[in-house]
């Protein structure tokens, strides 16, 4: 969880300059992604895949419709896998396209939807440790 709040601090310390807005989905990006990481290793595994880890999320991290109602916050839902991919493939672009499409908007609302995930997958460790 740690490099995942790194990078969020470095998205934060340079939010305020829009020029970088494909390097900040791309830091972005990395924050779920790390978060996502200390999801498998807390299942005791490793990945070095972006999209075996998001296999891995969804197999090992579902909930019963019961638990949902109970744990909703605290479950990896089909919205943040979804959430996953989406911000997998804008990393992907801001990556590698010649083009700046990414408005300060779209970040902040990225950030968002990566630091409810951090917490949420902040909380799934802590509760199973």
């Amino acid at each position: 969880m740690e490099k995942a709040k790194h990078n969020l601090a470095f998205f934060d310390k340079n939010m305020p300059d829009s020029n970088f807005n494909d390097w900040l989905i791309v830091t972005l990006y990395y924050a779920l992604y790390h978060s996502a990481l200390a999801l498998v290793v807390n299942k005791n595994y490793s990945s070095k895949n972006h999209t075996a880890t998001l296999l891995f999320l969804i197999k090992n991290y579902p909930i019963s419709k019961k638990e949902a109602e109970l744990i909703e916050k605290l479950a990896i839902t089909k919205d943040d896998a979804e959430f996953y991919t989406k911000l997998k493939n804008q990393r992907h672009f801001a990556s590698y396209s010649t083009q700046f499409n990414l408005t300060t908007k779209i970040i902040q609302e990225y950030r968002k939807e990566v630091i409810n995930f951090i917490q949420k997958a902040e909380e799934i460790i802590l509760s199973e440790e």
